[in-house]
């Protein structure tokens, strides 16, 4: 995974930072917004999804748990806001229309790329099918939430 993201162009390298340090689902994390980020309580509240670019609430109270967010991981997201574009509603992604973009665009132009080059990446293996790989990113690993339980989901 590490390869991936550091042979990942912005935004994706932050994107999929995101998603291995909290275990995020890739709809919440297109559903970010500077607001949702408490730096100083050291954690990420999740209070939308994105799907295919329309936002929508979370599907009920344990998905909208807070999520812990590690110090560097903080220390990614300060340097992307510093090259970070504004946009109206403030999400951390957004396409050229200011919409969260799709996940599977994501996955398309952001991740395939990078798998192809990963030297050493088990998401390479020919033996791991395609939807195996997708579902990988999006649950690489579960992170505990503020309140100290797993709320990653």
């Amino acid at each position: 995974m590490q390869h991936i993201i550091e042979a990942a162009p912005e935004p994706y390298k932050t994107m999929f930072t995101i998603l291995a340090m909290t275990g995020m689902r890739a709809g919440k994390m297109l559903g970010l917004q500077w607001g949702d980020i408490d730096f100083a309580a050291a954690c990420i509240h999740i209070r939308r999804s994105a799907w295919y670019g329309n936002v929508q609430t979370t599907k009920g109270k344990s998905s909208a748990a807070p999520v812990h967010l590690p110090e560097s991981l903080a220390a990614t997201l300060r340097v992307y806001r510093e090259r970070w574009k504004p946009n109206p509603q403030g999400f951390l992604f957004v396409t050229r229309n200011n919409r969260p973009p799709s996940s599977n665009k994501v996955v398309q132009y952001g991740l395939w790329p990078r798998v192809g080059r990963a030297e050493d990446s088990s998401l390479r293996a020919s033996c791991i099918p395609a939807h195996a790989r997708k579902f990988a990113l999006a649950h690489g690993s579960h992170a505990e939430s503020c309140a100290g339980t797993v709320a990653a989901r």
